[in-house]
């Protein structure tokens, strides 16, 4: 009876960081932050932080993560929606140069602050990671608003996940698999002595 517990406690344990993939979360702001406003440069260093031209983004360098490699990204962005109704700003979503996904933003016009919330799963990518949110779609007129990203290093998240196991995990697993394994060979070499 004590055989078959510390199998089924080894095997849960072993398969249990397979089900729970490594996940690290960041925020705008942190160091690490990136920002590129081409028609006024000095906007970066302001909280939110207005784009409009075609080619400006936002980003965040991610070191010390602990993972290996990334096929997830979650984010939950927030923003000041400053934009004309009738206008619309894309923005590409890169990992380390490589396009993961986009979205885009309508125009309201109200100037109050809401959430970009969007889960983007592709093939891994390996670490360090450099996420940016370029504006792909054309410059809007001067006059006719932005969209302000607020950058306080707290509100707007970012996280990574890793959906294959680091090698710990494997290491974990394949103990799970092989002490049961050994305790029944010793119980069979035992009943033969």
């Amino acid at each position: 009876m004590l055989i078959k517990r510390v199998i089924l406690l080894t095997s849960f344990f072993a398969l249990a960081p397979m089900v729970w993939a490594g996940s690290f979360q960041t925020a705008l702001g942190q160091p690490g932050f990136q920002c590129q406003q081409l028609s006024l440069p000095t906007n970066c260093s302001s909280d939110p932080v207005y784009l409009w031209n075609q080619g400006d983004y936002v980003g965040q360098d991610v070191t010390g993560s602990g993972l290996g490699s990334i096929s997830q990204l979650s984010i939950d962005l927030q923003y000041q929606n400053v934009l004309d109704v009738g206008f619309t700003e894309t923005y590409g979503v890169t990992v380390n140069g490589t396009n993961v996904g986009s979205f885009s933003i309508a125009g309201i016009g109200d100037d109050n602050y809401y959430f970009q919330s969007d889960v983007f799963s592709f093939s891994p990518i390996s670490g360090p990671y450099d996420i940016l949110f370029t504006i792909t779609s054309a410059t809007i007129p001067l006059g006719d608003g932005s969209i302000g990203w607020v950058d306080d290093g707290v509100t707007s998240t970012i996280t990574l996940s890793s959906a294959t196991p680091e090698p710990g995990t494997m290491a974990l697993f394949a103990i799970g698999l092989g002490l049961p394994l050994l305790l029944a060979l010793r119980r069979r070499l035992m009943a033969w002595a």
